[in-house]
């Protein structure tokens, strides 16, 4: 469901209680692409194909799924090692992800969209997802802010990790299609 620009970017840090909005401005960092992305059986029953695509920045390729079935619903695609270095005395305010979502019909929609804190899917914390289709036309969708730790308590050495990233799941309530 997402290509290679599937970012993960920490939105917002900052040495001072003090936010700083949207876009990056000083004193934040990224946005980051991927260096790993792989399936993560753990959830759903329609692997990703070929997920080592969303890794780096190619936005040519992408990271297919199988057939999706109504009703059905993918794996994980969990990105990680997104090379972030947030200094350790800051403080995480947020986390803001970038996914670039294309689908070959229009009734797939983003499933679940969680944080990956030392390599474990918080499914237990926030859901990301907004569950609209996803859409035949490349589009960009923003989950979190540089306000929003996903209900996640997040330090500079967890969003530092090599193990750290977002988890992406599709479905498929209806109709045909399956996100590329």
């Amino acid at each position: 469901a997402t290509d290679a620009s599937n970012n993960v970017f920490l939105a917002g840090y900052t040495p001072s209680t003090d936010l700083l909005p949207p876009p990056i401005g000083p004193g934040q960092s990224g946005p980051n692409w991927a260096g790993t992305a792989v399936n993560n059986a753990s959830a759903g029953t329609v692997a990703w194909g070929t997920p080592g695509n969303a890794a780096g920045s190619n936005a040519a390729d992408h990271a297919v799924t199988g057939s999706i079935t109504a009703n059905a619903r993918s794996n994980y695609l969990q990105a990680t090692n997104f090379g972030i270095a947030v200094p350790a005395a800051n403080i995480v305010t947020g986390v803001q992800v970038q996914v670039e979502w294309l689908a070959s019909g229009t009734s797939a929609t983003d499933y679940a969209i969680y944080l990956v804190k030392g390599g474990v899917i918080q499914s237990g914390a926030a859901n990301k997802s907004i569950n609209t289709a996803i859409g035949t036309a490349q589009t960009t969708r923003t989950y979190g802010s540089s306000v929003d730790t996903w209900g996640v308590s997040l330090t500079p050495a967890d969003v530092n990790a090599a193990n750290f990233g977002v988890a992406i799941a599709v479905t498929r309530p209806s109709g045909g299609g399956s996100p590329t």
